[in-house]
């Protein structure tokens, strides 16, 4: 068993940055590192060496386009920036209600651009029990789990 300290770094084109927030991190066997939301991602894993020196032990960068199968489904839409995109799950959830509560939610869930939102008001109804929205929310695929219903312009991009 080999145990290795490692920094890991991840690099979005937004000129975000996500850092670990811990002095060593420790993986013993493998580590997944997820980059999501962007139509082109970069990571880096750093590692130190017994004398303190960092040396880059990987690199990867990721373009998307229209068609790709990427974080749990198919990508469907890309900015023409390039920095960010949309995929849609690769199945339909099937068979459910849209919701067990009728009542007009208001303003916080009729965004025509912001499902996750939407999907998240849905829910959050009092008396909610079921939904399409809360299916949605629930569903995970390929190691993703940050799906949501669509609001009606993300769909007509």
């Amino acid at each position: 068993m080999i145990k290795s300290t490692v920094f890991v770094l991840a690099m979005f084109l937004a000129n975000m940055k996500i850092t670990l927030n811990a002095q060593e991190f420790e993986v013993d066997g493998t580590a997944k590192i997820n980059v999501m939301n962007q139509a082109t991602s970069s990571a880096e894993l750093v590692g130190r060496e017994s004398d303190g020196t960092l040396v880059l032990m990987s690199s990867a960068t990721q373009t998307y386009s229209v068609g790709d199968f990427a974080h749990g489904g198919v990508v469907f839409w890309v900015t023409p920036s390039g920095e960010h995109g949309r995929v849609a799950s690769l199945y339909n959830i099937q068979g459910v209600v849209w919701s067990n509560e009728f009542a007009e939610i208001g303003n916080s869930a009729q965004s025509t651009d912001h499902g996750a939102g939407n999907s998240v008001a849905i829910v959050s109804q009092s008396g909610h029990t079921i939904s399409a929205a809360q299916h949605c929310l629930d569903y995970a695929f390929g190691g993703f789990d940050d799906w949501y219903l669509p609001a009606k312009n993300e769909l007509n991009q």
